[in-house]
């Protein structure tokens, strides 16, 4: 079976959905009988990474871009593309949008994933509904937070849920090696408290300045920033050089993953204050507790510390309660989940081959 997955990003662009699509590519060609090869922008590695074959084009993911894509899809001869919904390089742009409907007026069958609950223009929506043959969701729930009109377009198309799992490959950190990684963030009398991903306003990464201590710990911020272009990125660039933070913080803006992965296993505390709260589905909260380091997370739904995968759920916005929770769990560490990482993908994949079996095994039928 060949399978070709769709992603307008792939490492070392920066997208978390780029990253998902690159571990299940992986975990997909480890499957004897796949033949696995991903579409993607023309800035991701194009050389071939453990038994997938990376095809880069040069496109905007406009509409006047739908026929290149369409040639790449058919050249490459798949029996099935799968879509990844949505991803940095997307954009506003409706190429992605539309392609499932051009692919399955071409005959070709489609499997899309959503990674988050579609936000798009009421048009297309309607036409990815229309297109869409079997759907994959990584969040629970997704039917109760779609309107009635839209699972009503999607008529008996099954929304399958598959939860995702951390997407790095776990750096081999001994105790000598995390030290000296410390060394390069925070002196060793402070404890190294970490933010990590995207910087936008609803991730409430301003409210790290008042979780931490500036007398007791070293922050850092890391994720791209830019304050000459953005307000929001200025704001936390003025808290990091206020008096009370200077010397105290680092923004240390975006890192390549080897060295993101080696902060967030040396760190004492990695926090992720969302103002609405998160999920299963983040996958960087569930790298992190692969990494067995501490981290705090908000939830609606859970509270208080979890010693098994050594997580604090706080409420949304309780600066008091992720303080509290940081002075008394910070430095806390458990096994790294290599193995428990490994089985999860291997799930993972087996519960697409089985979906893309099954999606085949129907459209021959037709």
């Amino acid at each position: 079976m060949r399978v070709l997955l769709v992603s307008g990003t792939f490492p070392p662009m920066r997208c978390g959905v780029g990253a998902y699509t690159a571990a299940l590519a992986k975990a997909l060609a480890r499957i004897e009988g796949l033949n696995v090869g991903v579409l993607t922008s023309e800035e991701a590695n194009p050389h071939p990474e453990c038994g997938v074959e990376v095809l880069t084009l040069k496109c905007d993911w406009g509409w006047r871009d739908l026929p290149r894509l369409l040639r790449a899809v058919r050249d490459w001869l798949p029996d099935l593309v799968h879509v990844q919904y949505p991803t940095q390089a997307y954009g506003n742009k409706s190429a992605p949008w539309i392609l499932p409907a051009v692919l399955r007026m071409a005959r070709i069958p489609t499997v899309q994933t959503w990674h988050e609950f579609m936000p798009r223009p009421p048009w297309l929506r309607m036409v990815i509904a229309l297109a869409a043959s079997r759907v994959i969701v990584v969040r629970p729930n997704y039917e109760s937070r779609q309107p009635l009109w839209f699972l009503k377009m999607l008529g008996g198309t099954r929304l399958d849920y598959i939860p995702n799992a951390s997407p790095i490959d776990l750096p081999e950190l001994g105790d000598q090696e995390r030290l000296r990684v410390r060394a390069r963030y925070a002196p060793l009398d402070k404890k190294l408290v970490v933010y990590f991903g995207f910087i936008y306003p609803h991730k409430g990464v301003e409210q790290m300045f008042e979780i931490a201590d500036p007398g007791r710990d070293q922050l850092i911020i890391a994720g791209h920033i830019d304050p000459s272009t953005n307000s929001y990125h200025r704001e936390l660039a003025a808290l990091a050089g206020s008096p009370v933070w200077r010397g105290a913080s680092t923004l240390a803006g975006f890192l390549a993953d080897q060295e993101a992965w080696a902060l967030l296993a040396s760190a004492d505390a990695v926090v992720f204050p969302f103002r609405d709260g998160m999920g299963p589905w983040n996958t960087s909260v569930a790298g992190v507790r692969a990494l067995g380091t501490f981290v705090i997370v908000t939830s609606k739904e859970r509270r208080g510390y979890e010693p098994e995968t050594n997580t604090y759920f706080s409420v949304p916005n309780d600066i008091t309660g992720m303080r509290a929770a940081l002075r008394e769990h910070a430095g806390r560490r458990i096994p790294v989940a290599r193995g428990k990482l490994s089985e999860q993908w291997r799930q993972i994949a087996e519960a697409h081959h089985t979906i893309y079996r099954n999606l085949l095994g129907a459209w021959s039928s037709t």
